[in-house]
């Protein structure tokens, strides 16, 4: 029990090293280098060769909202917003909070969204001017990426490497690979035993698809084989014995799993075999039995494709 205690807090040890996104890394910045802001920070506008422009307020970013770093001005670096994926009905939402003063704190945004409108196909502020009003709900693009053009923020360096990191984008579909535990396993009623539950220690690999739902959720449906501790007791055998044996059994599993970044838990399905190379292990009454389970598992790393530009700040 104490093992599989161990093996538990190792796996979710892993897990939670493996939820902070990477950092930005000065020295290997390039054009093709993308990044998103994970805290809110106010920085100031200028234009693309990192002049202040006068009279214009701090500005505060969003977060999630991919940007590149295109220049530097002295010790500060100049930033350009490239594009951020929304659902049509959170574009206009999400332009007029990226245009809010940074004076103004996170509730006074959330009141204000709604207010201005905005050409979605350039992000740009519209007048009100009803001459101009027909190009407010003007998008160009299919799959609803806004393009925001010819804006540029200048930021200190040790603001960007704090509240900023790499993006990675998030396919719909994509295929995992990780280790997976059982923390409890159910046995049905067979040969007329009742049945029974086991907390047996176990450790295996699973590979099947996941569903991402969001950029931290998804649902995975896994094949799984692991390795497990049985034992053969009196209450596991017929006719029963008088003695406990410890055997190693091979467990292919099918699971369905919710997960959490690379943390992932949900219910399985399998069977136990252990080889018939003994009297006692002919008579345990388990061998090849359905079991049901609550499973454990940790994302060791995921195949994709995706349209997006590579990230290369590695």
């Amino acid at each position: 029990m104490r093992t599989k205690i161990l093996i538990t807090g190792i796996m979710l040890f892993w897990a939670v090293v493996g939820w902070g996104q990477e950092k930005i890394k000065i020295e290997k910045i390039n054009p093709l280098s993308q990044f998103v802001f994970n805290k809110y920070v106010d920085v100031q506008e200028c234009d693309k060769k990192g002049n202040i422009i006068n009279c214009t307020p701090l500005t505060q970013m969003p977060i999630n909202a991919i940007f590149s770093i295109v220049g530097k001005k002295g010790e500060k670096y100049i930033i350009k917003f490239l594009r951020w994926e929304l659902s049509k009905q959170n574009i206009e939402n999400n332009l007029s909070f990226f245009y809010r003063p940074a004076r103004n704190n996170k509730a006074e945004i959330q009141q204000n969204i709604g207010k201005h409108r905005f050409n979605l196909s350039t992000g740009k502020l519209v007048s009100e001017d009803k001459s101009q009003s027909d190009n407010k709900q003007n998008t160009v693009s299919a799959n609803n990426i806004v393009d925001v053009t010819e804006r540029y923020f200048l930021i200190e360096e040790d603001t960007l490497i704090l509240n900023g990191s790499v993006y990675t984008s998030i396919p719909k579909r994509e295929f995992v690979f990780g280790t997976i535990t059982y923390l409890a396993r159910i046995r049905p009623a067979v040969k007329g035993f009742s049945g029974n539950w086991s907390t047996d220690l176990n450790l295996g690999i699973a590979y099947g698809i996941k569903q991402n739902l969001n950029k931290d959720w998804g649902i995975a449906a896994l094949g799984g084989l692991s390795f497990s501790k049985i034992i053969i007791d009196s209450l596991s055998t017929s006719p029963s014995i008088n003695t406990n044996i410890e055997k190693v059994a091979l467990s292919p599993t099918i699971n369905v799993l919710f997960n959490y970044k690379k943390f992932y838990i949900g219910l399985g399905v399998g069977f136990d075999w252990i080889n018939s190379d003994s009297e006692e292990s002919k008579r345990w009454i388990y061998n090849k039995k359905p079991f049901y389970a609550i499973g454990l598992g940790i994302n060791l790393f995921s195949t994709n494709n995706t349209d997006s530009p590579n990230v290369t700040n590695k």
